[in-house]
């Protein structure tokens, strides 16, 4: 009887588990705009994210502001600034677009207007969403000049008459008060001289834009068609089965395919719960998992195996010693392992990543492969491989020539500094690589050790975040995740990692190293603690002492309004992040946002109520930190 009413009850959860994975699977397939953002055409012009054709498709397949109008079914128009422009050619990949101004175009045709129709009219740019390409240039177009200006220059003349053609402002104080109108007009080329003879064949290739949206690529490769939600103003990747934060998790060409895989993958879990719960029942001790042992090795092979196409390559330990001709070139040493430069067959340089004989059943190096292998984002260092033989391991990444960003912000007197700017879209990038982590993966993993050294810049400075030997997947994107020890490099550990008193571990913790990076690219910790006072003072509460009377050290060097404006930003954002309280802390998605909006709209945060620690705390805490 009693062994009858057990397996009765095992019957009950293995119906409901069914019941549960049904109602998930049949919902995830309703409330989709997978097909409503599919590419249209206009003219020669493919129309897909950012833009977004009015008429035939949905608001929500691109930004506001991104709006094409495609007239006599063969010209896009857009409207930028309140001008009207033609679209001539997009290229996505690069994030830039041909344009023509509308007006402009409609006066080349009209042989008898001479430029006329373009007196009075502003054709510079002024707008957020977009910005000039990389040749960007102006010429100066001075309209009904008279004559006696015209016999001084003939050269700079159009040959319809009374219009002046100038590559620079020298003479706009000149023809300025003599001609009836000056128009600025963009394009792009590189040429010495520009005469009234050849003005016309350069204006009418137009120029090149570069917006500013975000980036579509990882929701394209994975299968999804890009969007954007303007209720909540957030990026969203369509996918066949619902809408993802970054990219489809599972990749297909076709939505049936989808479909099938997804019924194969509801029937392999219902199977697996239905033998697993046979056994628990059959023998009514929960026992069987832990009388069997897996290797290290099988276990990360098997979760591995899960990813297919994007599992990395497997290497043998003899090929990884051939392609870093035995560990001759050595790039680095970190925590867990040297770093030496190599170079596969086709040609490509990489970063081998050999890891140290560490002791237990690896941990670290599953937690990097299998963290890594879950993202696909243009900042988070891409993983081509790893190698696994015995006691032996290595990582394979695709090598980064700039080194790590702690060499350009912990050194200044190498020579090596990065100009402002630069440094603002280097924090941009890292924090959508974290907000990614955080929000675009299948499970959300946080990272753990967010400093200059794990923070790598291609040849474009694009920065790529580093070593996830400490990271931890958290199953669910709400809760907080249990620790056993501290965890990361002291000086970017957060509060609560430490000390349960301020509050839970979550991706918050992330966002309080990320807080004390961005200090160190403001100000450089190591000059600024040289410069202090007082060795013994809080770096954090040093720089908010000195941002409140405006004294910060550096500031001394930078002369340029803008600059300090730049400066002031980082310091702001980072003070924000590392708030002691977790919850007073800003998410990375907000954090972008506040980089890439005005400096004045970012308000004082309060200070810090961590005070400096002791010197003996200091020591001590050594032996609790995984470094």
């Amino acid at each position: 009887m009693i062994k009858s009413l057990y397996f009765s009850k095992c019957n009950i959860i293995l119906f409901k588990l069914t019941l549960l994975l049904q109602f998930k699977l049949y919902s995830s397939l309703s409330a989709n705009h997978f097909g409503d953002c599919i590419t249209k055409t206009c003219g020669d012009v493919n129309i897909s994210y950012p833009f977004y054709m009015i008429d035939q498709q949905k608001s929500y397949c691109g930004y506001t502001g991104f709006e094409v109008i495609c007239k006599h079914e063969k010209f896009p128009y857009i409207n930028i600034s309140g001008v009207s422009f033609v679209i001539k050619n997009v290229s996505y990949e690069d994030q830039t677009l041909q344009v023509i101004n509308s007006m402009l175009l409609e006066s080349f045709d009209d042989k008898t207007a001479c430029f006329g129709a373009l007196q009075g009219l502003n054709l510079t740019l002024n707008n957020e969403k977009f910005k000039y390409g990389a040749k960007h240039s102006e010429i100066f177009l001075f309209l009904n000049c008279p004559p006696t200006i015209l016999e001084q220059s003939s050269p700079n003349w159009v040959v319809c008459g009374g219009v002046g053609v100038y590559k620079n402002e020298s003479r706009l104080r000149d023809l300025e008060g003599k001609c009836k109108g000056v128009v600025s007009v963009p394009y792009d080329g590189e040429s010495p001289f520009i005469d009234g003879n050849n003005v016309k064949e350069m204006l009418e290739d137009g120029f090149s834009l570069k917006w500013l949206a975000n980036n579509c690529s990882t929701c394209r490769v994975s299968g999804g068609q890009c969007g954007y939600d303007q209720d909540i103003n957030e990026f969203s990747c369509f996918c066949p089965d619902r809408t993802h934060a970054y990219g489809c998790v599972l990749p297909s060409k076709k939505h049936n395919s989808h479909l099938v895989l997804t019924l194969a993958l509801g029937a392999v879990i219902v199977g697996t719960v239905t033998f697993i719960s046979f056994v628990i029942c059959a023998n009514r001790r929960n026992t069987f998992a832990s009388k069997v042992t897996i290797p290290w090795t099988t276990r990360a092979d098997k979760n591995l195996k899960i990813y297919g196409s994007l599992t990395p390559k497997r290497y043998t330990y003899p090929e990884i010693k051939y392609m870093t001709s035995s560990f001759k070139h050595k790039l680095g040493e970190g925590g867990y392992g040297t770093v030496y430069k190599g170079k596969l067959q086709d040609g490509r340089f990489v970063a081998v990543k050999k890891l140290k004989n560490l002791k237990g059943d690896g941990k670290e190096f599953i937690n990097e492969v299998i963290s890594i292998s879950r993202t696909n984002h243009i900042n988070v260092v891409a993983l081509l491989g790893f190698c696994s033989h015995r006691n032996k391991r290595a990582l394979v990444y695709k090598f980064m020539p700039n080194g790590s960003l702690e060499k350009f912000i912990c050194h200044p007197g190498n020579g090596q500094s990065l100009p402002r700017e630069t440094l603002i879209n280097i924090a941009v990038g890292v924090a959508r690589g974290l907000d990614y982590l955080h929000r675009g993966c299948n499970a959300r993993i946080l990272h753990f050790d967010i400093k200059p050294h794990n923070i790598l810049l291609d040849q474009e400075f694009c920065p790529k975040i580093s070593d996830f030997g400490l990271a931890k997947l958290s199953k669910t994107k709400n809760s907080f995740t249990s620790m056993l020890e501290a965890r990361g490099t002291i000086g970017y550990i957060a509060p609560e990692v430490f000390c349960k008193n301020f509050g839970g571990v979550s991706h918050k913790s992330d966002v309080y190293s990320y807080g004390m990076m961005v200090l160190d690219m403001a100000c450089g910790r190591k000059k600024v603690l040289v410069e202090a006072q007082n060795s013994e003072q809080y770096f954090p509460d040093w720089i908010y002492d000195q941002l409140q009377h405006e004294e910060i050290v550096v500031t001394n060097e930078i002369t340029d309004h803008g600059e300090r404006g730049l400066l002031r930003k980082l310091i702001l954002v980072g003070l924000w992040c590392i708030q002691t309280y977790p919850s007073n802390r800003p998410s990375m998605n907000r954090v972008v946002e506040m980089l890439e909006g005005d400096v004045e709209s970012i308000q004082m945060p309060p200070k810090p109520i961590l005070c400096s620690p002791p010197r003996s705390e200091i020591e001590c805490s050594d032996t609790l930190v995984t470094v």
